[in-house]
């Protein structure tokens, strides 16, 4: 799903009417953006890419997304001890060859700047966004829809919380049986 089709989606459920996209899309561009962080904070949504080491470290500006953790760097499959460097960003890798090193990292999705982006978070997700921008939507400032809000938000955080097990693994791994 594009920005715009998930603001349709929102704007449906408020029954705007579709066509007004273009319209809402500047308030709910910011909505949208906020819910892609939130969901990938709460997933620990991360990706991994080769780096080139340059006199034994890298700085995170150098990888594709923006890097708010690193969490593993490996070459040929080893794990290599890593410290923070001496200016922002850098990271020094110690025990490494002068060869690419794999890093896996946990990153902060792209921006939304189109009508024809799609947020840089999993497809499951696209879905349970609107929900997110609807609750936004509604909580601004008029007391007579703050429990329609609520409502929307709520939706949101179950399925995101769904959402999540579900990715991480099948829901009857979280599930407490007694067997007694």
């Amino acid at each position: 799903m594009t920005a715009q089709q998930i603001i349709e989606q929102a704007l449906n459920i408020m029954q705007y009417g579709t066509d007004q996209a273009d319209e809402f899309f500047p308030s709910f561009r910011i909505y949208l953006d906020f819910a892609a962080r939130d969901i990938a904070s709460d997933a620990q949504l991360y990706t991994t890419e080769d780096v080139d080491l340059v006199d034994g470290s890298f700085n995170v500006a150098i990888l594709q997304k923006t890097c708010s953790r690193v969490m593993r760097v490996t070459q040929d499959g080893r794990e290599l001890y890593t410290v923070v460097g001496d200016s922002f960003g850098d990271i020094k890798v110690q025990g490494a060859k002068e060869e690419p090193v794999r890093v896996k990292y946990l990153y902060v999705p792209r921006p939304i700047v189109e009508l024809f982006d799609k947020p840089d978070v999993p497809e499951q997700f696209f879905p349970i966004i609107a929900n997110y921008i609807v609750a936004c939507h509604k909580g601004n400032g008029n007391p007579n829809t703050q429990g329609e809000a609520s409502l929307y938000f709520q939706l949101y955080q179950t399925d995101k919380r769904n959402l999540i097990r579900f990715l991480r693994g099948t829901t009857e791994s979280f599930e407490l049986k007694n067997y007694l």
